[in-house]
């Protein structure tokens, strides 16, 4: 045994070696840098229009802002349940169920995050085990592949095919070819879609509003991947209704969720910093079946543990008064292009 006082002389020497023992994680050495930090410093850097990140060059909305002034100065300032505060979940749940045509139960069926992409985290994080593989419409929100490959999880995607008749169109050596063509022109390829479920597919990430195309899925589109999802009952359905209240031309938002059956398989997840302009917020939220949303708490809750209170209690008010004051109609006509 060397003596007490020559210790010091042999640790220099192992301790090296001891710091390099164990690094980042592979996951994450492998994960691509976060494109919209990337691009919100460059558009900043030379004074550019950011379209990179979904945020509006406007601000808040007055009464939004009222709203978490007054949750702060009434004391709602401590943690809440990790479900979401109760006046924010039992107005959620007035909100959805008329939408989805159930009543909703406003504490098992109803979940918040602090934002939507820590709700892809922790939903995936409930629902997916490593090895399993996720099917996503492409192009995507890169936070569906990212998010996946933090959990171990494969992603693939499926493309949208462009209507065959405009293609031709354009691609004919016609000069005088007056066609143009929308995001309704693009559908998803449910022939693509078929072939790539597999055993190892557990879940279907839907996003419309689509991000980035604008596309809107319609009722007869939805019973169409239904009826392609209903031969595959093991694959679970991650609806991403972000862009909800941001519809425009007349369309409306339908949800997958409302069709026969596709409840008990579908989390609806959705984000009120998209819909009232406060994405520095960080308030996604979730409905679905208590079977999934319990879970989905679950793993929120060794995370974040619970959203932020004030904002939660303001969210709540600002829901309530948005269903009177005309904020959706007027959220549609600022964005639309005259």
């Amino acid at each position: 045994m060397l003596p007490l006082f020559k210790l010091p002389s042999v640790l220099p020497s192992v301790l090296p070696s001891l710091r390099h023992v164990r690094s980042i994680s592979q996951r994450v050495r492998t994960l691509p840098d976060n494109v919209f930090a990337e691009f919100s410093a460059l558009a900043a850097q030379h004074g550019a229009v950011n379209l990179g990140q979904g945020f509006p060059s406007f601000g808040t909305p007055q009464f939004v802002q009222q709203a978490a002034i007054d949750a702060i100065t009434d004391g709602n300032n401590q943690y809440t349940r990790p479900g979401g505060h109760p006046s924010y979940v039992e107005t959620l749940a007035e909100m959805y169920s008329p939408l989805l045509n159930r009543e909703l139960n406003p504490m098992t069926e109803i979940v918040t995050f602090n934002g939507a992409q820590e709700g892809i985290a922790s939903i995936m994080a409930a629902v997916l085990e490593p090895g399993d593989e996720v099917l996503t419409f492409e192009p995507y929100f890169d936070a569906y592949v990212t998010v996946s490959q933090l959990h171990g999880v494969k992603s693939a995607g499926v493309p949208f095919r462009f209507d065959p008749a405009k293609r031709s169109a354009f691609l004919s050596e016609n000069s005088n070819v007056t066609e143009r063509f929308t995001s309704h022109d693009f559908q998803a390829d449910l022939e693509k879609l078929e072939a790539k479920l597999t055993s190892k597919t557990k879940m279907l990430v839907l996003n419309t509003p689509h991000n980035p195309m604008g596309k809107v899925f319609s009722k007869q589109e939805l019973e169409q991947l239904a009826r392609v999802l209903e031969r595959h009952p093991n694959v679970i359905v991650l609806a991403d209704e972000v862009y909800e209240f941001m519809t425009y031309d007349g369309l409306e938002h339908k949800r997958i969720a409302a069709l026969p059956g596709f409840f008990d398989r579908t989390i609806s997840l959705f984000s009120a910093g998209k819909t009232f302009s406060c994405t520095g917020w960080r308030a996604g939220y979730a409905v679905g079946p208590a079977h999934l949303v319990g879970g989905i708490t679950k793993a929120h809750s060794t995370v974040p543990f619970c959203g932020t209170t004030p904002f939660e209690v303001a969210l709540a008010s600002a829901f309530r008064q948005a269903q009177h004051n005309g904020y959706y109609d007027e959220l549609r006509e600022t964005l639309q292009v005259p």
